[in-house]
């Protein structure tokens, strides 16, 4: 055989190896029996597997999944996958896609060098790879082919949680899940960003060539912090680390910091305490941490008592210590004395914690939606699929710590006090600002509250509603939380004084109209207007109400009653109790 002949023959062998490759990989892994795995597991060991997603939605996403795994590619197999737990939508339920254990699966994967954040002014990148550091602290206005909302939204399907704050407490970009939904070009890896720059015009960077999940450094502080590798929002500002922050070290990285540890802050008479993990410390069990808190509180003669669980993503259930130590001491225990601090990464233990203190203490709640449910599945257990080793979890048991008509999707505070990007950029802390001027929250409340009673006195319905229009934005302001105040508080003063029997019921549609994507407004117009005998209206309304919370059992009950009670002969007034 001539050499060249011979050459020839070898490099048409390595281009076909090369080119069957992955073929032979796709080959490898019996699809089939991981997806029958996978749905077969969740169904034995899920405790509510289909309240969020009906059983035809899942069943049909998992179908095409398996009828077509012989011709889709593995890693559209995997996003397909993610997609389908994330549907579940249950925070406890993922796919660890990126687990370096596994060294075929996240090499599939790859990520952009940056990470999103949702500030209340819009969507930026709170860290990003030095050599994309223009993008650091901008605020994004598209991200490859949709606007920054949208493209939030649609990375936000392929993300597990409890509700929308679960699913935006961490926001990757990852190349594949992009193109899967659309914010990226099939055939690019090169991904256009919009951002706002300095002086209020749009600029632009690209990124391409994102790293697999193997390769892909990240901090190893969600924050990142004074990491040379990266730039972060807040490595020029002059002040330090806020309060809450402070105890995140290179030890203790993460979202967590230290897990447990107060600090006494004389000048407010205030002991802070800080949760962000449920895990006892193996030299200072939660119990003696906790009798050593409180014996210092006490000789401080400290008047107010902070408790952050912020940060906090769950573990034990040991909060009782604590809960016992405050009814203890009944003079720390009053609405102006107590605080709680929760946020968008309270789940889990920490979103029980929260409920227990909701329950048993007068603590006024500050900070940002929980991302868990009261009532909620947990107690996260971690499976593997037989062909491909891909490693996921699922909750395993159900903990209704609240009411059993308690069908709130997360705890809400009392008063708001989100971070916005400035805060973050210079180290300020707005949740502990907020609560130093609890006085003035109260009386921008009172004053609500007056103006509203005045409005409808002198103008029924329209004056209540002119009253809020021209209260609204100071209470935007300081973080009123209106769903509280409306359903919870002054609806028992306009049904006590309401002028005509239907002046409750505009009440709540005005409710309604202010707040459109709230579960309890929805429901409690539709009851009310069962009770009327509005039935079109109340239907209207349980099945908006089924939109935004599928599993709110009441709202399936008294819908399912009028669908019973449709097309009869002779009328009924079963409503239900």
């Amino acid at each position: 055989m001539k050499i060249g002949k011979l050459k020839f023959n070898i490099t048409l062998i390595i281009f076909s190896i090369f080119a069957l490759q992955p073929l032979f990989s796709q080959q490898k892994i019996n699809w089939e029996e991981d997806l029958d795995y996978l749905k077969n597991y969740l169904e034995i060991v899920h405790p509510a597997l289909h309240a969020y997603v009906t059983e035809e939605a899942f069943d049909n996403h998992f179908n095409y999944i398996r009828d077509n795994c012989k011709t889709l590619d593995d890693v559209e197999i995997v996003t397909r996958i993610v997609e389908l737990v994330a549907m579940i939508q249950d925070g406890h339920t993922g796919v660890a896609y990126d687990n370096k254990e596994n060294e075929y699966i996240a090499g599939l994967i790859h990520k952009y060098p940056l990470l999103l954040y949702k500030f209340t002014d819009g969507l930026y990148a709170i860290w990003a790879d030095n050599e994309y550091k223009e993008i650091v602290g901008k605020r994004l206005l598209r991200i490859g082919n949709f606007e920054a909302d949208e493209a939030l939204k649609q990375i936000m399907r392929l993300n597990n949680g409890d509700n929308e704050w679960g699913k935006i407490q961490y926001l990757p970009v990852i190349q594949e899940f992009l193109q899967y939904t659309g914010v990226l070009d099939k055939s690019s890896s090169l991904l256009k960003f919009v951002y706002e720059d300095e002086n209020g015009n749009e600029s632009y960077l690209e990124m391409d060539n994102p790293k697999s999940a193997l390769d892909f450094y990240s901090p190893s502080r969600i924050f990142g912090l004074n990491d040379s590798a990266v730039t972060s929002m807040n490595d020029n500002s002059t002040r330090p680390l806020p309060l809450y922050l402070s105890h995140i070290t290179k030890e203790y990285g993460g979202y967590t910091g230290e897990f447990y540890w107060y600090e006494y802050l004389p000048k407010k008479k205030t002991m802070y305490v800080n949760v962000s993990l449920c895990i006892h410390k193996d030299d200072d069990p939660f119990d003696a941490f906790y009798k050593r808190m409180f014996k210092e509180f006490d000789s401080l003669q400290a008047e107010n008592l902070i408790v952050d669980i912020r940060l906090n993503g769950g573990g034990q259930h040991y909060e009782m210590p604590l809960i016992k130590g405050i009814i203890d001491r009944p003079h720390i225990d009053t609405e102006d004395n107590l605080s709680l601090i929760i946020g968008r990464r309270t789940i889990s233990a920490s979103e029980h914690f929260a409920t227990q203190m909701e329950i048993y203490t007068n603590a006024t709640i500050y900070g940002e939606p929980t991302s868990a449910r009261p009532n909620m599945v947990g107690s996260n257990t971690w499976f593997t699929l037989p062909s491909s080793k891909l490693k996921c979890r699922t909750a395993q048991n159900y903990t209704q710590d609240s009411e059993y008509w308690d069908f709130r999707l997360m705890t809400k505070p009392d008063f708001y006090a989100q971070l916005s990007s400035e805060d973050y950029k210079n180290n300020l802390d707005p949740v502990l600002s907020r609560i130093f001027m609890y006085d003035s929250l109260v009386k921008v409340r009172e004053e609500l509250r007056l103006a509203l009673q005045e409005g409808y006195n002198k103008g029924g319905i329209a004056g209540l509603k002119n009253a809020f229009n021209n209260h609204k934005s100071k209470c935007v302001e300081f973080g009123i939380n209106f769903e509280s105040f409306f359903l919870e508080d002054f609806w028992q003063w306009v049904n006590e004084n309401k002028k005509e029997v239907a002046d409750y019921m505009k009440y709540i549609k005005f409710v309604v109209d202010e707040l459109p994507n709230s579960v309890l407004a929805n429901y409690t117009y539709a009851r009310v207007a069962h009770f009327r005998d509005k039935n079109e209206e109340a239907k209207k309304y349980y099945i908006k109400c089924l939109e935004l919370h599928p599993a709110h059992s009441r709202a399936i009950k008294y819908f399912n009653l009028l669908k019973l009670h449709e097309g009869l002969d002779n009328e009924v007034t079963n409503y239900g109790y």
